[in-house]
């Protein structure tokens, strides 16, 4: 989390046009790529470092500059249990294999800071939860007997076993809050699908009207949410 994406610090922001004011609620995406600035988005960064305090010390957290494809590419995937993303997304109903998490770019990366589908499924994961706390990640085109070509179906193209991710525009602070939520949920040893469920009934407890369901109904599970998930193994 926590990308740079207004200094210069990847792909998209390097080739944005210049003087776009965002909006006054930052979300987290967009649809198909055409060019658009990236904002900043500040709660990732407390967001992913609640995350990594809840699941405890063996957490790696990648952050600011170093939350790059290539710092990314770089872990043992293979070996983590959760992976958590708070970064821009980008769904393409065009070319939904070209659908990608927005992370840094190096100055002397290869890589280009886009992480695409096509790329993710050729991962080696055997993670228990992807998160992926960004706009339109569930999001794609229906391909015929296929279903619906997106980043979730790419992570478990890949191994993972139960995919978090939403179907629509994610608001910055009310993410935050609800990530945060949901994993002090399953820190509880709440069933996955259940903790998720509890994180959006949280919500609304605590704002009442205005967590209206734009702001937590796009987050859905993919995959086994039946079963719980120790942090402390």
């Amino acid at each position: 989390g926590d990308v740079p994406y207004g200094d210069g610090g990847n792909l998209i922001a390097n080739n944005s046009v210049r003087g776009k004011v965002p909006s006054p609620r930052t979300t987290r995406g967009l649809y198909d790529l055409g060019g658009e600035k990236l904002p900043p988005l500040p709660g990732t960064a407390e967001e992913v470092k609640s995350v990594a305090d809840i699941v405890g010390a063996r957490s790696i957290v990648l952050v600011g500059q170093k939350a790059t494809e290539s710092g990314f590419r770089s872990q043992p995937l293979e070996k983590f249990r959760i992976l958590h993303m708070a970064v821009h997304g980008i769904s393409s109903s065009v070319a939904p294999e070209r659908a990608a998490l927005v992370l840094a770019r190096g100055a002397n990366d290869d890589d280009d800071g886009l992480l695409q589908a096509r790329e993710i499924s050729e991962l080696n994961l055997a993670a228990e939860l992807v998160t992926l706390s960004a706009c339109d990640t569930g999001a794609g085109r229906l391909v015929g007997q296929e279903g619906i070509v997106n980043l979730v179906r790419a992570f478990l193209f890949a191994g993972a076993r139960s995919v978090v991710a939403s179907l629509w525009a994610a608001d910055d602070v009310f993410t935050t809050s609800l990530m945060k939520r949901f994993y002090a949920n399953l820190a509880k040893g709440t069933d996955r699908g259940v903790a998720l469920q509890k994180a959006k009934l949280g919500l609304i407890e605590q704002f009442g009207d205005q967590a209206v369901p734009f702001f937590w109904a796009g987050f859905t599970m993919v995959g086994d949410g039946s079963r719980q998930i120790r942090f402390s193994e």
